[in-house]
């Protein structure tokens, strides 16, 4: 969202202030290494093999290559220390997923679970999630983004007290983004 300028330094979700730009690539590793070499020079890269899955699906309705409308929150997260990896994966799929869908405005939200990491930090992540949001409001907005009106406060409450049981909160990076949309998925 740096064409916007930087997300606000007070809001609901506390976004990191650093730019961040996330390609996702399908591909051959030899194909997938080529695109690497190129972007190198532009700054650090992690690359991440996931396992993606679409439970919302955002229909594009404009031209590909043009920003996508809305705003778009990327999160990148570990599980909750002690917790093993089927247990981190049913607790976010089966339980946070269906209360996410139910309780923010969401247009689209992708989940990618986290497979291999190449360049970053150690511990990896665990999970990568991109949501989109037909207006930047949807997300900006505490009431709305909680589900608006008298539910937003039912809303905070059951996401704040489930985050909890499956992820480590202190690993949590938010960053607001805009998305661009270059080739239809195959």
């Amino acid at each position: 969202a740096e064409e916007d300028g930087p997300p606000p330094r007070l809001a609901i979700v506390p976004f990191r202030r650093e730019a961040l730009a996330m390609l996702g690539v399908r591909g051959s590793p030899d194909s997938i290494a080529t695109i690497e070499s190129a972007l190198r020079p532009l700054g650090a890269i992690e690359r991440h093999l996931v396992t993606q899955s679409t439970p919302r699906a955002r229909a594009r309705a404009w031209p590909l290559g043009a920003l996508t409308p809305g705003v778009c929150l990327i999160t990148s997260f570990r599980r909750k220390p002690g917790l093993d990896h089927a247990a981190f994966v049913r607790e976010w799929h089966e339980h946070h997923t269906p209360l996410a869908l139910e309780t923010h405005p969401l247009a689209g939200y992708v989940r990618n679970a986290v497979d291999q990491t190449h360049g970053a930090p150690s511990p990896a992540w665990h999970g990568i999630v991109l949501e989109s949001f037909a207006s930047p409001e949807d997300l900006l907005h505490p009431l709305r983004f909680f589900g608006g009106g008298a539910s937003a406060l039912r809303g905070m409450w059951r996401v704040a007290t489930h985050v909890p049981r499956f992820l480590d909160l202190r690993t949590l990076e938010n960053h607001l983004v805009r998305e661009r949309v270059l080739l239809e998925r195959a």
